[in-house]
């Protein structure tokens, strides 16, 4: 036997605490040690009465290395459980209640190391009879009794005592639910932590009187819990013999703790390690049977945790967990105390859990089944990052959304602008069983962020706990601001308020969350002041106001209220009509310095916010770039501009409530093409998409209504990459042709000055069934105009299909296999209206459909494109404007040939892992590494293709591009980059 001695000189140290002596050294031996009848075991035998049941405890651990579990033997037997040390440093008390040795005095107790390489340690061994485990008394501080269930909580600190201990007695205690706290330390009477680290577990020492006490944080389960207490290494810390020369009693005793569901949650979310949400808790008031053993009054209980923190990997475990996860985010995230403003009183916000696209986070919770509805609110976001929206949903069978018309709730849909929070509030049924599943996932940002949780019976927290007081009547100028006091709100709390007309215009108390904040005072009463609307008619608005959160102190419900204003009409402003040009910093090096406005245009920064004063400007501050070098022919327009990221830009004018309004937007970066930027404006549900190349700059023009705030706003974004710019912007009353002349250097993807937006007929993405409608029209147009049957049968079978064109800047492009039309309108949309298929039409809002075909399409009867100018309004011009129709003529048919069809074979059926694809076009057999069994054709632009659900139902997909290749391979090809590969699908080069 090999023995060792940790030093406080070595470079692991020695072990602190009351065990330093026994755990400081110990015996140790290897795998391999022979001269035992067991391999690398040792013995150690000692004198027992025979037949006398005994308790047997050793202490095993070391200071210097966590070694591998070690087997234990008990008169030569194996015992079931193998020892397992816990960690360096750490020490375990492994025992065994209850053993009886049967007729024989010797008693042999052996460890060895089953693992090659490695050894067994053993600082300790302690064998006692059975009459000399003294029972303890564990009880609750309170007196309540052990069957009187307990709230399971997560948070509340529950006190208990232990009395008959032996004075100044090491005692472990443990919980088999929840977890212990604190420790009281009967010297400084105060509460402390582990009263011994090095021990596993948490020590306690008993007083003079042999009295303890503990706190036990409650779990979130409904399961019981025991609560038991053991001398911590079978004896007295103080000496091995009492007075008398006889052994003393070593201590256990346990506590069966009943607990039911709560209905109240407050959850925290975040890694492992969170900083502590905490606030003060009133002291520990002696129960009766607190005061019969004549325990000292104990001191007021350390901070308690309201919220209960729930990290990535807390998985859902029914009743033993009573919340978690069931489907794991991935991962958690902390900002840093930098991080966290000083009026998070929680630090709710410097941290969260996180999860990406297409994955969704399903937690659950659990309340007693039957106790009707509950307010959920989530808080959702991150100080770092900028999440765009996020969706939330109940999980069928798991609950149910109630409808309601409450304005302080939320919607599923939940839009977070960058670098904020955003608390959002639903009224929820849980199921029979008493469970809420909800889930949460990425919707415009690829991210989703959870914060914190709160649940309140909606029995209990009425959304009408706030109360407002305002003036009765208020006039609609845009200017004369109306004020609110709201009553009944916690005291210190964070009130978030909002309206649905107007603006509030208070200073926002804590800028962490979205929207405006006031603070309330002492009595619970807040103040907030709103900028009314510009209207010429009569207006009501909605008024509302939400606890963001209580204050450090409290767990109050989330409070609420609403009311209404009604607006009588006031002088609404104009239009305000204008050139803005978006700026940068002001370094200018292509122009002269701090000359980067455009002639003719008003400077506009990123941080410019809109004023009814103004009738312009940002809503929210935006970012600013500027670049060195431009090719647009206005320098200083498109030198610069206004960006973000993963948020939406959201420009501002005023005008007249229900007015017309129309705006040229400009978008282009010299050093980079920042494609898929989509545009939209106030009152027109249709947005224009850009796909500007590097160092291009595209125009488009849109036309919508202003709000009955006498709002317009112009939102931008970009739902592929998440960076949009805007260099500009013309702004006019009325309809488009009240804009002036396009700046010069703006181009649409084939024509200056091109224009795109909503009408009637417009259309932003072009799907199959359209362009099929719009073929048969275009084929009907060559036949009026004098196309013979055989050319018209060359048209029939010519597939045209719709594709992705706008990154080489097409309309429409015939490939010797057939027709792509580009599924945007090279950003721009389409004019598509079915009543205006027969001929001559007034086109607005995009490219004509019909034209862009019937161009195509003479293309397959061999005419070729034709100059510009020369060609006129020839449907065979190779410059389309927008907003224009041509028709071909008997002129055109006179200049073709009789074609030959491109085409033939059977139609294409592609097997991929969701379903069948089948392209209903006749087209020839695949020339490329198409999937066995499966029909493609050499094509050198992307398709759009139909599935077939399984219950036949027709799903258009979403087409793939020369830079977007994905969603469409057969079982089994999935590329490295794990995206699916629409080439070897096809057989096709995409150049």
């Amino acid at each position: 036997m090999n023995v060792f001695d940790r030093q406080a000189t070595d470079p692991w140290g020695t072990p602190q605490g009351p065990s330093q002596a026994l755990l400081a050294d110990g015996a140790w031996g290897g795998s391999s040690v022979p001269g035992s009848a067991v391999q690398g075991t040792w013995t150690f035998s000692l004198q027992v009465a025979p037949n006398a049941p005994v308790q047997i405890t050793l202490f095993v651990g070391d200071q210097y290395n966590q070694w591998p579990p070690m087997n234990l033997y008990l008169n030569g037997q194996l015992y079931t459980g193998q020892i397992v040390p816990t960690g360096a440093g750490q020490f375990t008390a492994f025992q065994i209640p209850h053993y009886t040795q049967n007729n024989t005095t010797t008693l042999t107790i052996s460890v060895q190391q089953p693992l090659a390489q490695s050894f067994w340690v053993l600082n300790g061994i302690d064998v006692r009879p059975l009459q000399l485990v003294a029972p303890l008394t564990v009880a609750r501080y309170d007196g309540a009794a052990n069957t009187t269930p307990q709230a399971a909580d997560g948070a509340t600190l529950d006190p208990y005592y232990v009395t008959q201990a032996q004075p100044g007695e090491l005692l472990t205690v443990a919980t088999t639910a929840g977890s212990i706290a604190y420790g009281w330390n009967a010297t400084t009477n105060m509460w402390v932590a582990d009263a011994d680290p090095a021990l596993n577990g948490f020590q306690v020492v008993a007083d003079a009187s042999g009295h303890a006490a503990f706190l036990v944080q409650r779990p979130t389960g409904a399961a019981p819990g025991v609560v038991s207490v053991r001398g911590a290494y079978g004896e007295s810390s103080t000496d091995a013999l009492n007075s008398g020369g006889t052994l003393q009693a070593t201590a256990s005793g346990d506590w069966t703790q009943t607990y039911q569901l709560p209905t109240t949650r407050e959850v925290n979310f975040g890694p492992a390690g969170s900083p502590s949400y905490s606030t003060a808790a009133p002291a520990v008031t002696e129960g009766t049977a607190a005061s019969d053993v004549g325990l000292p009054a104990l001191p007021t209980l350390p901070p308690v945790v309201p919220y209960v923190l729930a990290t990535p990997t807390a998985l859902y475990g029914s009743g033993a967990t009573g919340l978690g996860w069931i489907t794991a985010p991935v991962g958690g995230f902390d900002r840093g105390a930098n991080a966290t403003p000083a009026n998070d009183p929680y630090q709710l916000l410097r941290d969260g859990v996180y999860g990406t696209e297409p994955t969704a986070g399903d937690f659950e919770i659990d309340v007693p089944a039957g106790s009707g509805s509950f307010y959920l609110t989530l808080t959702l976001g991150d100080p770092a990052s900028s999440l765009g929206s996020v969706t939330v949903g109940i999980d069928s069978g798991f609950g149910t959304l109630v409808a309601s018309t409450d304005p302080t709730l939320g919607s599923t849909t939940v839009s977070i602008p960058a670098f904020q929070s955003v608390t959002v509030t639903f009224l929820v049924t849980p199921n029979a069983a008493g469970q809420i599943r909800f889930s949460i996932a990425a919707g415009a940002s690829e991210f989703w962020a959870l914060q914190a949780l709160e649940l309140h019976p909606a029995a209990d927290t009425p959304r009408n706990l706030l109360t407002f007081t305002a003036t009765s009547s208020a006039v609609a100028d845009g200017t004369t601001p109306v004020t609110y006091t709201v009553t009944g709100a916690t005291p210190g709390s964070f009130v978030t308020v909002g309206t649905s007309l107007g603006t509030v215009s208070s200073p926002d108390a804590n800028p962490s969350y979205a929207g405006a904040q006031v603070v309330a005072d002492g009595t619970g009463t807040a103040t907030f002041t709103v900028t009314p609307p510009a209207s010429g008619v009569a207006e009501t608005a909605n008024v509302w106001a939400y606890e963001t959160t209580a204050p450090v102190g409290t767990t109050a419900e989330i409070r609420a209220g609403s009311t209404t204003q009604a607006y009588t009409p006031g002088a609404p402003a104009g239009a305000t009509p204008g050139r803005y040009d978006f700026n940068g910093p002001g370094t200018d090096t292509v122009t002269a310095p701090g000359a980067n406005t455009a002639a003719g245009f008003t400077g506009v920064r990123g941080s410019t916010l809109y004023t009814t004063t103004a009738g312009y400007g940002w809503v929210n501050p935006v970012g600013e770039f500027e670049r060195t070098e431009t090719s647009g022919a206005d320098t200083a327009l498109f030198e610069d501009g206004a960006w973000g990221f993963w948020t939406t830009g959201d420009f501002r004018i005023s005008a007249p409530a229900g007015s017309t309004v129309s705006v040229r937007v400009y978008v282009g970066d010299s050093y980079n093409g920042w494609t898929d930027t989509t545009v939209a404006v106030t009152g027109n549900p249709t947005p224009v998409v850009l796909n500007p190349l590097t160092d291009q700059y595209l125009s488009a023009v849109l036309t919508g209504t202003a709000d009955a705030n006498g709002y317009f706003d112009v939102t931008i974004w970009n739902p592929l990459t998440g960076i949009w710019v805007l260099n500009g912007l013309d702004v006019a009353a009325g309809g488009p042709g009240n804009l002036p002349a396009p700046a010069a250097g703006a181009v649409g993807p084939e024509v200056a000055g091109a224009v795109g937006g909503a009408a009637p007929g417009a259309l932003a993405v072009l799907t199959q069934p359209a362009l099929d409608q719009a073929k048969a029209a275009a084929i009907g147009l060559w036949a009026q105009a004098g196309a013979t049957p055989a050319q018209l049968a060359v048209l029939a079978a010519t597939p045209v299909v719709v594709g992705n064109l706008t990154a080489q800047g097409d309309l429409g492009y015939t490939y010797a296999t057939g027709i792509v039309i580009d599924r945007t309108g090279a950003g721009l949309g389409w004019f598509d209206d079915p009543a205006s298929l027969s001929g001559a039409a007034v086109v607005t809002g995009g490219y004509d459909l019909l034209t862009v075909v019937a161009h195509e399409l003479g293309h397959e009867l061999g005419l070729p494109d034709e100059a510009p100018a020369a060609a006129g309004n020839d449907v065979m011009n190779s410059v389309l404007p927008a907003d224009v129709r041509r028709v071909p003529t008997a002129a055109d048919v006179a200049a073709t040939g009789v074609a030959t069809p491109t085409t033939g074979g059977s139609p294409a059926t592609l097997v991929t892992p969701t379903g069948t694809v089948t392209i209903s076009a006749p087209l020839p057999a695949a020339t490329g590494a198409a999937a066995a069994g499966a029909t493609a054709y050499e094509e050198e632009a992307p398709i759009l293709l139909t599935l077939a659900d399984p219950v036949g139902a027709a799903a258009v997909l979403p087409a793939a591009g020369p830079s977007v290749r994905t969603g469409w391979a057969p079982a089994g090809s999935k590329s490295a980059a794990g995206s699916d590969d629409l080439d070897a699908l096809l057989g096709v080069s995409v150049g």
